[in-house]
């Protein structure tokens, strides 16, 4: 086998333009959260696990946290849409 480069993988969202039906992929706002996470990330993770301000975040929330973008454009037409997070079934600006 030929000695192949590597790639970085990135983690990324697809969606499909309505308008015209072009397939777009943008990339995740990703974000590592460790022990010593900001106040801001912290209560973020609180709010996202339905945790009050005074429980301790769970060990399980170590890792690798993906936001998606509040808007998208198509690459092909420039439509614009509001995203909707299919897995959760709502608006991501809820």
């Amino acid at each position: 086998m030929a000695n192949l480069h590597r790639a970085n993988l990135h983690p990324a969202f697809s969606w499909d333009c309505e308008e015209c039906g072009e397939l777009n992929f943008c990339r995740a706002i990703t974000r590592e959260v460790t022990d010593d996470a900001t106040d801001e990330m912290q209560q973020a993770i609180r709010e996202s696990c339905g945790l009050e301000d005074w429980e301790e975040l769970p060990d399980c929330v170590a890792g690798l946290w993906l936001t998606i973008p509040n808007t998208v454009v198509c690459s092909r037409c420039g439509e614009r849409y509001a995203t909707k997070d299919s897995q959760a079934g709502g608006d991501s600006d809820e």
